[in-house]
């Protein structure tokens, strides 16, 4: 029997391989397919809470957030997770948080790492979803995801495979997961193993054709916020069928005029930059452990002036940057003005040299 057995254990041994090479082939080929209809939203957004402590009524706390979402329509309408506007959004509603979180400015970026003017709709509460639209200038190089079913289903153990642009070091690069449905209502599906760093992935079934979008779960401060099991489930994510926010693709939330300037009209470096702590000096054999670390470089005043990715940028017009949590290069020049000079000093190779850049 032992005898048997062995030649068949050996088959499967040897099948192994080639079986995870197709797999990733397949999984290669969607990404290539949708490639162009993956994007990231990166946004500021602010909040006021009415209870902080230590801090007068009214206080108000900013931050980015940087959040997965697909093309939906050839006008350059964006879809994505509205809950990653507000990720800590239920702590702040114990701490008497006035609404939603404001969006100050907002682009986007596409596979191909252009970075791309874009104007803010507004929240689909019904499904859980945030749109923005890219000005027409910045659709070139996007597509929208085609063959939307009408009614899409799903089954039991059904195997599911999300691709999203995944945020890396320094860049967004394309991902490819699989995962399979574990449980299944009217129009959303529970998925395991639960992948919540992709939330906002596109789903597709395994033809390839799209099935929904995956989106977090809903969370009710005064209910679910000191509940480990729900906060995990909510975080993890649920497959909504594309019937579930048909609607609102068809017909998304008004335009909203921002308070805040755009992105695209704010002073910007053109830079990708992180504060450099001792650990990521470590990690990165950088020969100072304070400054600002500059990640990928993009067309503009950066590229111009010759600023390159590893460089650390130690002050802005001679002001140390020692840099707060939570703070960023992009706070201090949000307050310049486009056009204007800035005077950065840089560590490279172990030397520092002054560097003007016009934003």
């Amino acid at each position: 029997m032992k005898r048997a057995l062995l030649p068949l254990a050996l088959a499967c041994l040897a099948a192994s391989p080639a079986s995870a090479d197709a797999e990733g082939e397949r999984r290669r080929a969607l990404v290539a397919k949708h490639r162009a209809s993956l994007v990231r939203v990166e946004a500021r957004v602010r909040i006021e809470v009415t209870r902080l402590p230590g801090v007068g009524g009214g206080a108000r706390r900013s931050h980015e957030v940087s959040l997965p979402g697909v093309v939906v329509s050839k006008d350059g309408l964006i879809a994505f997770p509205a809950a990653g506007l507000d990720p800590a959004r239920a702590a702040y509603e114990l701490l008497g948080a006035a609404g939603p979180a404001e969006v100050l400015n907002l682009r986007v970026v596409g596979g191909d790492e252009r970075i791309r003017e874009a104007s803010w709709l507004g929240r689909d509460p019904g499904t859980g979803l945030a749109f923005a639209r890219v000005s027409e200038a910045g659709r070139a190089g996007l597509t929208p995801v085609s063959g939307w079913p009408k009614e899409a289903s799903v089954e039991l153990g059904q195997p599911v495979t999300l691709i999203y642009l995944a945020s890396e070091l320094y860049r967004y690069a394309p991902s490819a997961e699989v995962s399979r449905v574990a449980s299944a209502g009217p129009g959303r599906a529970a998925l395991s193993p639960r992948l919540p760093h992709g939330l906002g992935a596109l789903a597709l079934d395994a033809s390839g054709k799209p099935l929904g979008l995956l989106l977090p779960g809903p969370l009710r401060a005064e209910r679910d916020l000191l509940r480990v099991d729900r906060l995990a489930e909510a975080m993890a994510g649920q497959l909504v069928l594309a019937q579930g926010f048909a609607a609102a693709l068809a017909k998304p939330p008004q335009e909203v005029r921002l308070r805040g300037p755009s992105r695209g009209a704010r002073a910007w470096l053109g830079a990708e930059t992180q504060v450099l702590t001792p650990e990521r000096a470590r990690a990165t054999g950088s020969d100072v452990d304070a400054g600002v670390l500059v990640g990928e470089v993009y067309e503009g005043g950066a590229r111009a002036a010759g600023i390159a990715k590893g460089d650390v940028i130690l002050s802005l017009d001679g002001e140390p940057l020692d840099l707060d949590p939570g703070e960023t290069l992009d706070d201090l020049i949000s307050d310049y003005s486009v056009g204007e000079e800035v005077a950065l000093l840089v560590r490279r190779g172990g030397q520092n040299r002054t560097i003007q850049v016009r934003l």
